[in-house]
């Protein structure tokens, strides 16, 4: 599989279609502090970012029954065969949105490479930043250079290795602290986009 496993589990709807990625062991903020961002509803091609390696060629996200809070986030690359099913929600923090993950599902394939990632209990959530363009489409971005900073400068307690790939252990309102202060340019700096398809 060309794709690492980490990116895979840690950056979520950006996976690897990034360089590095992010995981952690709470998530931004609580399930029941969800907001609804209908928006989000519908099916989305990928349409340009990540540094031109696309990973995600779809996203297919819906609500859970009738909690529109609470999502099903499909995605799939038709190329590699593989498709990813995540338990996700939207988090405001700061007048921003972001999107905490966990995975739920998967191709076998997919599945047998997350069973060997010795990571995926201590830290089962990821998270990606997003935001809507003026013509509509959706910007996704994780977050892992903000958070790997803030490990670094004591910030945030966890672990890097390598350049930007970040483990975070600590709690979902220091998280959300330094993704509040971060900055715009930086945030964003690898966004992926998608273009809506349909509902």
């Amino acid at each position: 599989m060309k794709f690492r496993v980490g990116r895979l589990l840690a950056g979520m709807l950006t996976a690897a279609a990034l360089s590095g990625c992010v995981a952690s062991t709470n998530p931004i903020g609580p399930p029941d502090a969800a907001v609804e961002e209908p928006r989000l509803f519908g099916v989305w091609t990928a349409d340009g970012g990540g540094e031109g390696n696309r990973a995600w060629e779809y996203l297919h996200i819906l609500p859970k029954d009738d909690d529109r809070k609470h999502l099903d986030i499909v995605v799939a690359n038709h190329e590699e065969k593989i498709w990813v099913v995540f338990d996700g929600y939207v988090t405001a923090v700061g007048g921003r949105q972001f999107i905490d993950l966990r995975v739920i599902a998967a191709d076998a394939a997919t599945m047998a490479q997350i069973a060997k990632y010795e990571k995926r209990d201590i830290y089962p959530y990821s998270f990606a930043a997003i935001a809507f363009e003026s013509d509509g489409r959706l910007k996704a971005a994780y977050a892992g250079e903000v958070l790997a900073k803030a490990v670094h400068d004591g910030k945030l307690a966890g672990e890097t290795q390598g350049d930007w790939d970040v483990f975070v252990s600590s709690p979902s309102e220091a998280i959300a602290e330094v993704l509040a202060g971060a900055d715009e340019a930086v945030l964003f700096a690898k966004a992926v986009y998608y273009k809506r398809l349909g509902p």
